[in-house]
């Protein structure tokens, strides 16, 4: 797994706090947003785009437990995968 990667699941597991709620709170995706930004050089299109990937692969509900699984220091390899995939996805565009 890339040090982006693990970057990007860490961002995310700093980011959330539970809700109870499918939809991505709106503090979870401004602080995902500031985190990116500032670790990324600001590069704005590519958080963006990695929150949207995100937010449409895996409901709210779905993240809180793929976090409490990151949590225990097990990181699904589905998760893994999938957020290279968003990565490298991102970056072309």
């Amino acid at each position: 797994m890339s040090k982006v990667s693990v970057f990007l699941i860490c961002l995310l597991c700093i980011a959330c706090k539970e809700t109870g709620e499918d939809t991505y709170p709106k503090a979870v995706q401004d602080n995902f947003m500031n985190n990116c930004l500032r670790t990324s050089g600001n590069d704005k299109q590519l958080c963006h785009c990695m929150l949207k990937s995100i937010e449409s692969e895996y409901s709210y509900a779905e993240f809180t437990s793929i976090e409490a699984e990151i949590e225990t220091g097990k990181v699904p390899e589905e998760f893994t995968n999938f957020i290279q995939s968003a990565k490298n996805s991102c970056v072309k565009n």
